[in-house]
């Protein structure tokens, strides 16, 4: 018991030596290079920082390619009036993969760099996402009513517009915290984060109305956008629900502050950025070159259009042929309708050259044969019968 009271200290030195951030204790699966804040990165016994870091790195990949094919494709896009949609694509294509890479952010313990960080660049990428969902939507209604395109540089202004309101919003509130005396970047209150975060709802809610409107239009070729963004939305619509809920409301009631904090924020926006990838950006890539039901997306631009009248055709002359004289011809193409020649199954027209001549089938024309109509009637002289 002696040797056990005189250990104790020494457990208790370790123990704490090993939380503190100057020890610079091993923790199981990270070298002993690694540092403190991130040690998540590699922490076998969290399994949520491996999983997540795995999947963010993995969307980046992808929203890396997928970004050089859009730009790749602009010369071959075949249909005029998706060639405007394009630069926004893009440019949401690139707020996705900043969504995954902000994850790490989250994955990261918090530190005075982390934090403020996490706070400005979670609402402006959200921001800008759910602007270029909306310019689509807005262009896309604009064609349904029959009006033309849209410039891209116009649409790309739009998304700036919209995404602007947010990044003023996340500096004042930057700044009101953290220019005050003892005021820590890391200490702020869960209401505060999603209040912050109001007019991004307000863009998902436009989005989602809007989106209705584009699948609600009489044009099926951009239906379809319409619904790649509404599905888009809904499944936003029901990350952001949960996610607020767990991070206002289910974290305090289950005791797990401090501890589920950075999980739910990590979590919602690898699941929202994943939305995006699969339920907007990677149909809208696969839809670049495909056909229309209807042909070339130009005749969309071609409908409003006057029809402008074909070309008149002369009618082909018609002559009548004259059969007196085709029956005077030998081996004549000509089959009279006499019932003498019902032995035939299949009586076949042969047309003779001379026939053809009359039909009008040359270029020129041949002056008719005559013959004497007093010989033609004359009465001919019976033969002797067998």
């Amino acid at each position: 018991m002696a040797g056990l009271g005189h250990a104790m200290p020494a457990v208790v030195g370790l123990l704490l030596c090993t939380l503190a951030e100057q020890c610079g204790a091993q923790v199981v699966g990270c070298g002993s290079d690694v540092q403190w804040p991130f040690t998540r990165l590699c922490d076998r016994t969290l399994a949520w920082g491996i999983v997540l870091e795995s999947i963010a790195a993995a969307g980046i990949v992808i929203c890396f390619i997928l970004a050089f094919v859009l730009l790749g494709s602009i010369p071959f896009i075949k249909q005029s009036g998706k060639k405007d949609f394009v630069p926004v694509q893009v440019l949401l294509t690139v707020a996705t993969m900043g969504l995954y890479g902000l994850t790490f952010a989250f994955i990261v313990m918090n530190t005075p760099q982390t934090c403020p960080t996490r706070r400005f660049l979670f609402g402006v990428l959200f921001a800008i996402c759910f602007s270029c969902l909306i310019t689509h939507a807005y262009a896309l209604i604009s064609l349904n009513r029959g009006a033309e395109g849209h410039s891209p540089w116009k649409l790309l202004g739009i998304v700036a517009l919209l995404s602007l309101v947010q990044v003023i919003i996340n500096v004042e509130w930057l700044i009101t915290t953290m220019v005050r005396p003892f005021q820590q970047p890391c200490l702020y209150m869960p209401m505060d984060f999603v209040m912050a975060l109001i007019y991004v709802m307000v863009l998902i809610f436009v989005g989602f109305v809007m989106s209705i409107l584009v699948v609600a239009g009489k044009n099926r070729n951009w239906r379809k956008h319409g619904v790649f963004m509404l599905i888009t939305l809904i499944f936003s619509v029901s990350i952001w629900i949960v996610w607020i809920v767990i991070y206002v409301r289910g974290i305090d009631d289950l005791e797990r502050r401090g501890y589920w904090d950075d999980p739910v924020l990590g979590i919602a926006l690898l699941s929202n950025a994943t939305a995006f990838l699969f339920f907007y950006i990677i149909p809208e890539v696969s839809q670049l070159n495909k056909a229309t039901s209807h042909g070339d997306m130009e005749n969309h631009f071609l409908a409003a259009r006057p029809a402008q009248n074909p070309p008149a055709t002369l009618p082909k002359p018609y002559v009548v042929e004259n059969r007196a004289f085709a029956l005077d011809e030998p081996n004549s193409g000509y089959k009279s309708d006499s019932p003498l020649n019902g032995h035939h199954s299949n009586p076949v027209y042969q047309p003779t050259p001379m026939s053809l001549m009359m039909n009008g089938r040359n270029d020129h024309m041949i002056p008719r044969a005559t013959y004497n109509k007093d010989a033609h009637n004359a009465p001919t002289v019976p033969t002797a019968g067998w």
